[in-house]
């Protein structure tokens, strides 16, 4: 045989016995799929007497989410909450701005999270600055000044483009009623401090004449010998003057009571120099001595 021939033989030989172990994957891979579509295709009919209720069931869970979404508008989740720069009243929220579709002077409803994996209502923000992925907004309605500080900055901060009417009006009747408390709370605090300015007043005019009574009262200088001096110059002066004529009559006293003793020493001296000369006398005798009367304050 010619070389070529043997060349192309054994070509034809090689290329035979790849096309058979060819065939033979290819037998393999076919039955595999085979099983699998076989597979696939009892599982289908399976499950195909249930399409029914299951697309009814989608089909009551998408009417059910239609009106559960229908008074809250579109819904932004997700949000990073800061303190705004406008007053207590204002918020930054990070991840929303106008290419989301809000819009300037847009009221939000704002909810933060309530740490058990839900969200808590806040109230209704204006729109003022709309940023590049960011949104400052303000409180829209006449907030508490002790409100702000209940407001968490963090993440979890969601936004509504609406709540329900009726929620809207319970938070107006709320509003309301705060209101009305802190205005009763404004005049029950005005009433005790009136009451209070009652009690000061009473409590100061009646110091004030103790303090007239005890250090005089310059109103009534001018009546001073039409009214006790007491009246006048006050019971604290009067009590004074008292002390100085006492004290004046007490040194007069202790003179007095000085020279009574005085006398009576020279009285009780002449006494006795008068009955050493009665005893001096020829058959004179000691007179009987009688005492002087002590009730004159001698000692």
């Amino acid at each position: 045989m010619h070389l070529l021939g043997k060349i192309l033989a054994g070509l034809f030989i090689f290329i035979a016995m790849g096309a058979t172990f060819m065939t033979a994957k290819v037998l393999q891979v076919r039955n595999e799929w085979m099983k699998r579509v076989e597979t696939s295709k009892a599982s289908y009919l399976k499950e195909l007497p249930k399409a029914p209720l299951l697309r009814q069931q989608l089909s009551d869970l998408e009417r059910q989410e239609n009106r559960l979404v229908y008074d809250w508008g579109k819904t932004w989740d997700g949000l990073q909450a800061g303190r705004g720069v406008a007053g207590p009243g204002s918020v930054a929220l990070a991840g929303i701005d106008a290419t989301s579709g809000i819009k300037q002077d847009q009221v939000l409803q704002l909810f933060q999270p309530d740490g058990k994996g839900g969200t808590s209502y806040v109230g209704p923000f204006r729109v003022t600055v709309l940023g590049e992925g960011q949104t400052a907004l303000v409180a829209n309605w006449l907030f508490r000044n002790s409100e702000p500080a209940t407001w968490q900055v963090g993440p979890g901060w969601r936004a509504r483009a609406q709540v329900p009417a009726s929620d809207s009006q319970n938070f107006i009747r709320y509003q309301y009623e705060l209101l009305q408390r802190d205005i009763d709370m404004a005049q029950a605090t005005r009433d005790r401090d009136s009451a209070l300015n009652v009690d000061r007043k009473y409590a100061q005019d009646h110091l004030d004449f103790r303090i007239s009574e005890l250090h005089g009262d310059l109103a009534l200088a001018d009546k001073k010998g039409e009214l006790p001096d007491y009246l006048v110059d006050g019971l604290v002066q009067a009590i004074e003057d008292r002390e100085e004529i006492r004290n004046a009559e007490t040194l007069k006293v202790d003179e007095l009571r000085h020279e009574l003793k005085k006398v009576y020493d020279e009285v009780k001296a002449l006494q006795l120099r008068n009955e050493a000369l009665m005893k001096s006398l020829p058959g004179g005798q000691s007179p009987v001595s009688k005492e002087p009367d002590q009730s004159l304050g001698g000692e």
